[in-house]
């Protein structure tokens, strides 16, 4: 009788172990899809982060990158549109920088760091500070109530997960794939912690007519 039992459990870690490696493998087809598709066509990202501690300003812009130009673009009361040509330098410009002035250092100097921030997701760079977590497991999420028909849901935890605010990505079936369309988790900024809220879109041309896999 106790065999049949070790037997069984035996079995239902297997599976257990197979769903996890089945997770974690379209997970990363998922984001290696993601970057191929934004490092050929429009990615456009409307980013928030927000202070852990509660003081502070949030950080909050939209980014869009082609292959050849990139902009920022700052919410009311700034407004402001900040674009930077391949190997150029980021100037202020609303029309994509085809007319514009150099931008001051002053208003651009956190421009890298957000960006980084952003690619982190789509990149799947991952960082620990507590080992006794363990290792990282990619989780399916099944049965999200406001999730939408076409999403697919997974969370990035932990072997012994605790009350930490782990990262959520969300994709949108586009074919076959999926291409990313949220994170939501706490990210780090030098020693700052913030909570991010990265919401990701993907244009490109389809038969002449501008074409994105999220619905509108």
């Amino acid at each position: 009788m106790k065999t049949s039992i070790l037997l069984v459990a035996g079995s239902v870690v297997a599976a257990g172990l197979a769903c996890a490696d089945e997770d974690a493998k379209v997970f990363s087809d998922y984001l290696k899809y993601s970057r191929e598709i934004a490092a050929k066509n429009h990615l456009i990202v409307h980013a928030r982060f927000e202070p852990a501690s509660g003081k502070g300003k949030p950080i909050d812009f939209r980014y869009d990158r082609y292959s050849d130009v990139e902009r920022i673009q700052l919410p009311a009361p700034s407004s402001a549109s900040y674009v930077r040509k391949k190997d150029g330098a980021w100037m202020k410009s609303d029309d994509w920088g085809k007319t514009g002035k150099p931008a001051p250092k002053s208003a651009t100097k956190d421009f890298e760091n957000w960006i980084g921030l952003i690619d982190v997701p789509l990149k799947d760079i991952r960082e620990s500070h507590d080992p006794s977590q363990g290792a990282t497991k990619i989780e399916r999420v099944e049965n999200d109530e406001d999730a939408s028909a076409d999403e697919i849901r997974f969370v990035v935890t932990r072997e012994h997960p605790t009350g930490f605010n782990y990262p959520r990505f969300a994709f949108v079936k586009f074919g076959d794939k999926a291409l990313l369309k949220f994170f939501g988790g706490t990210m780090r900024l030098g020693d700052e912690k913030l909570i991010a809220s990265i919401g990701y879109d993907f244009m490109f041309l389809v038969n002449m007519e501008m074409a994105s896999p999220t619905p509108h």
